[in-house]
């Protein structure tokens, strides 16, 4: 009878151990498989125009799908570059779908209006939020507004910043990484 409790004990400890080398080997896998999803994006730049290019000065540019406005630039100067992206220079505002304010020194981007690069003093406002940086990347495709740079943000209800920072626009949702700083800002109606 002993030894059957013995047996039964040993039986209990393996088998716990075993479920947790499961529990543990599954959560790894996750990690590992998740933490490699995070969208890539080609980084473009530019630094000084080409002597050749052919610049427009003061100007805006606009798009148009299906009858609704998708994105208006303005700027001070534009020109194209040798490899074909446009460079929208000075004051250059963009509207992206009536809701997203982007602002910056410079923006370059590519002739189908899906990748942009804001340089300078760049901004993006959408409602009551706004992300400001160095440098910030727009990727139509995959829908992100991203850098990895020095991000600052702030909205009504939180402010703070972070080394890296990635918007997803139609999730709406903000991925903050590496030295993050948060503040959350209390209200009386919540």
């Amino acid at each position: 009878m002993a030894n059957l409790k013995l047996n039964l004990a040993q039986f209990l400890k393996l088998s716990i151990a075993g479920i947790l080398l499961v529990i543990v080997t599954v959560i790894t896998a996750n990690f590992i498989k998740y933490s490699n999803q995070r969208p890539e994006i080609k980084r473009i730049e530019n630094e000084a125009p080409p002597e050749k290019a052919e610049k427009m000065e003061r100007g805006e540019m606009s798009e148009t799908r299906g009858g609704e406005d998708i994105l208006a630039v303005e700027f001070d100067e534009l020109f194209v570059d040798d490899e074909g992206l446009n460079h929208a220079v000075g004051n250059v505002r963009a509207l992206y779908k009536g809701k997203y304010e982007l602002l910056a020194d410079e923006i370059i981007y590519d002739r189908d209006w899906t990748h942009f690069l804001m340089k300078g003093k760049a901004k993006i406002r959408y409602e009551e939020a706004n992300l400001e940086g160095s440098y910030l990347e727009y990727d139509r495709n995959a829908g992100i507004f991203r850098t990895n740079e020095n991000a600052v943000f702030s909205s009504e209800r939180i402010a703070g910043y972070a080394n890296e920072l990635i918007y997803f626009i139609e999730e709406e949702r903000l991925e903050l990484n590496d030295q993050v700083y948060l503040e959350l800002t209390t209200r009386l109606d919540s």
